[in-house]
């Protein structure tokens, strides 16, 4: 029997069969389960975007802070610098100022001299003129 006589075989191969409503509408159930997937999806697509905008600007702050810190601690390490430079020129002052010992021996020595008692040179001028003066006075007397 030809292919096109035999009814079962005709509709298998698509000869005049009816037409069926797609297969969403054949099961709302179905269909509708889909409509909830895709909410799902677009809602987690959304959550997604959201996290990755979030992240973005969240790694943009914490590059910022980071850049920040750095610049601090260039600063920091600048100024430590400074300092250390600084103390380095203090010890060496230091070092060159005298010592316990040495100003002690120089008392001694200021203590042995009595500076107090030293005469100015004013005063010696003054010491030598009346001097001078008096000597005179004694030759003026002798030969009168």
């Amino acid at each position: 029997m030809p292919l096109h006589q035999n009814p079962s075989m005709a509709e298998q191969k698509g000869f005049f069969r009816k037409e069926q409503p797609p297969p969403l509408q054949q099961n709302p159930e179905i269909a509708q389960r889909i409509r909830m997937l895709e909410e799902r999806y677009s809602s987690v697509t959304n959550r997604l975007q959201l996290v990755e905008q979030n992240t973005l600007a969240s790694q943009r702050k914490a590059h910022a802070d980071i850049k920040a810190i750095l610049e601090e601690l260039t600063d920091i390490k600048k100024g430590m610098n400074d300092l250390q430079e600084k103390f380095l020129l203090l010890v060496r002052e230091l070092q060159a100022t005298a010592k316990k010992e040495e100003l002690d021996v120089l008392a001694k020595y200021i203590s042995y001299w009595e500076p107090l008692n030293f005469v100015t040179r004013s005063e010696v001028e003054k010491i030598v003129q009346e001097a001078v003066e008096s000597t005179k006075f004694i030759y003026a007397q002798k030969r009168e």
